[in-house]
């Protein structure tokens, strides 16, 4: 069962682990939506979490658009 309430440091420090895991930032508001009852990371942070990636260094090391990674694969 996900925590009733994250603080905004705790979101914070969520978004950059997930994006080190992987996640692009169109994965990450669904995510803190379905997994930790945070409905909005910008209206919780003040912060969208492309802010909060640049920020802390992170943005642009992943395609925004998952599928964008499918015409890499070879056919």
């Amino acid at each position: 069962m996900p925590p009733a309430s994250l603080s905004q440091p705790e979101i914070e420090d969520k978004v950059a682990e997930f994006s080190k895991d992987g996640m692009s930032s169109a994965i990450i508001g669904p995510v803190f939506r379905d997994q930790w009852a945070v409905l909005n990371v910008k209206l919780a942070t003040v912060k969208t979490v492309t802010e909060i990636l640049k920020e802390k260094g992170l943005y642009g090391n992943l395609p925004e658009d998952p599928s964008s990674q499918r015409s890499a694969l070879p056919a």
